[in-house]
């Protein structure tokens, strides 16, 4: 095949034909000479899978949607040379031929091993290997170390390509690539910093840093994501609200008696709504989900947040579904005790106390459990640092700047 251009005079993102090439790489130099499937497991993640045969797999990947057929009907035609480049030659267009179905949707594809385009994993996972590209990994007692070596990475992200030339394949953005294959910081991937290195995925809609915005869904599931793993009885998130909060909080519905009790949100004036002016794609995007959850179903006047699917499912900061009484005595809770029926319920004082283990008297004497020799010896970085005000006076101006004491200079950490 001729090339597309003189070799060395520019570049091209190569959408498909690196990861063979790596793929098939690995492949060779592996001792044991197990699949590039196989060898991602074993040696990166073993919830990272290329190409899988599992049906307790395939049964937890979510599909690939669309919010907006028109707007891309309505694009123009790729130049040829994109085309071929982010379909391999056809093999693999974003839309199957003869129908709707996206072609990366399908379980052949999934069980296929496409080293560059079809990885499928968790956000846990794929931060685990990133985390591992530069430095070492503590996790549940557990040491794991770096893949990398400083002089490795170093000549891994070292840029390989000419400031500012316009990428071939890439819609006509400028990108950068460097020797290992990642791409660098540039206009087409601006995250994190100059430093970054990896993937472009959904580009930020600002520089990160540089304001702010509210996240509607997002939030809530690193919320809850995070409820979980620091939870020691790892409940979901579901029920540690019902545990911990009120059994009448609901964030995800199972149970019919439960359901039936639901009232469905209603609108008073739909003319009102059809007459506003269509929203700032950033927002509609936002207050949706990316078109997963429209206030609107797509082909009738249902709301899909009257769907009994959407009850069921856990989505921590918009479907939580409860009564008056339920949501007034958990705002209660958090500004002091609530007596009810004869019992009290305290949610500040175990906030203040670590749930009782740290009262500020002793519950059988005036004694502070804070003047215990045991608390001092504890660990509680919180709570219990015990110093004197020059060492804390130091600590504080070592924060902002150089300290000169007696002669010796103690950098800025």
């Amino acid at each position: 095949m001729k090339p597309f251009w003189e070799p060395g005079s520019t570049h091209g993102y190569h959408a498909y034909t690196f990861g063979f090439l790596a793929g098939e790489l690995v492949q060779r130099v592996d001792p044991q000479h197990r699949s590039y499937s196989q060898f991602v497991r074993d040696e990166l993640d073993p919830e990272f899978y290329v190409g899988y045969s599992d049906d307790n797999v395939e049964a937890r990947v979510a599909p690939l949607l669309t919010k907006n057929d028109a707007a891309l009907a309505s694009l123009p035609p790729l130049n040829p040379l994109v085309e071929n480049t982010m379909s391999c030659n056809g093999a693999f267009p974003m839309r199957s031929p003869n129908s709707d179905e996206f072609v990366f949707n399908r379980r052949s594809v999934h069980q296929a091993v496409l080293p560059a385009a079809n990885g499928i994993s968790n956000a846990h996972s794929l931060a685990r290997i990133y985390a591992l590209l530069i430095g070492d990994v503590n996790e549940n007692g557990k040491k794991t170390t770096c893949l990398l070596s400083k002089k490795t990475l170093k000549m891994a992200t070292e840029n390989v390509t000419p400031l500012n030339e316009v990428d071939q394949t890439m819609f006509g953005f400028t990108s950068k690539f460097s020797r290992g294959g990642f791409e660098l910081y540039g206009d087409y991937f601006k995250v994190l910093g100059e430093d970054g290195f990896g993937h472009h995925g959904k580009k930020p809609y600002w520089e990160p840093g540089s304001t702010h915005g509210y996240h509607a869904y997002t939030f809530g599931f690193f919320a809850g994501e995070l409820v979980q793993r620091v939870d020691p009885q790892h409940r979901s998130y579901s029920q540690f609200v019902r545990d911990e909060l009120d059994p009448e909080f609901y964030v995800g519905i199972s149970d019919d008696n439960v359901e039936a009790r639901v009232a469905p949100l209603l609108t008073k004036n739909d003319a009102g709504l059809a007459s506003l002016p269509p929203l700032n794609p950033l927002v509609e995007n936002t207050m949706s989900c990316n078109g997963a959850f429209p206030m609107r179903s797509p082909n009738s006047d249902e709301f899909v947040f009257n769907r009994r699917s959407v009850h069921q499912a856990v989505i921590p900061a918009v479907n939580g579904i409860s009564n008056a009484h339920s949501l007034a005595r958990i705002y209660a809770l958090l500004i002091g005790d609530v007596n009810e029926n004869g019992k009290k319920t305290t949610l500040v004082e175990n906030t203040m106390s670590c749930n009782g283990a740290f009262p500020m008297r002793s519950p059988n004497s005036d004694e502070f459990v804070f003047n215990r020799r045991s608390v001092h010896q504890a660990v509680i970085p919180a709570v219990n640092g015990i110093s004197n005000a020059h060492s804390l006076a130091r600590i504080y101006a070592l924060l902002i700047g150089d300290v000169n004491e007696n002669g010796k200079c103690v950098g800025t950490p």
